[in-house]
């Protein structure tokens, strides 16, 4: 636990102790962001990605009145967040075939 870790270093919070950080971070709701590799989102990732897109809608709105309806640019900005979220995926992917690719034939790092 990072929060812990950074109570002990910062705070010299015992580790049985729930220390300041820990008790700030423990007032947020538990969230599973999740997305797969095809792009299927975890319903509380689909829920931060609608937020975002909104308030990214609006943004958009306020700086040209005459770019998009609400409904367009928020459609835009989902399509976009996926976008960016597949790209990420992807490169995920590949990097985690190639590292297997290397291990097989035998080109193993030294540790």
């Amino acid at each position: 636990m990072k929060a812990a870790h950074a109570d002990a270093k910062w705070f010299q919070t015992a580790p049985e102790e729930e220390g300041r950080i820990t008790k700030v971070m423990n007032q947020y709701p538990k969230l599973s962001l999740v997305i797969s590799e095809f792009g299927e989102l975890s319903d509380d990732f689909s829920k931060l990605l609608h937020v975002l897109a909104l308030f990214r809608a609006k943004e958009f709105n306020a700086s040209d009145a005459q770019f998009l309806d609400d409904k367009e640019a928020y459609g835009a900005c989902i399509w976009d967040f996926r976008r960016r979220l597949a790209l990420e995926s992807g490169k995920r992917i590949c990097s985690i075939i190639k590292a297997g690719r290397k291990w097989i034939s035998g080109n193993r790092p030294e540790k």
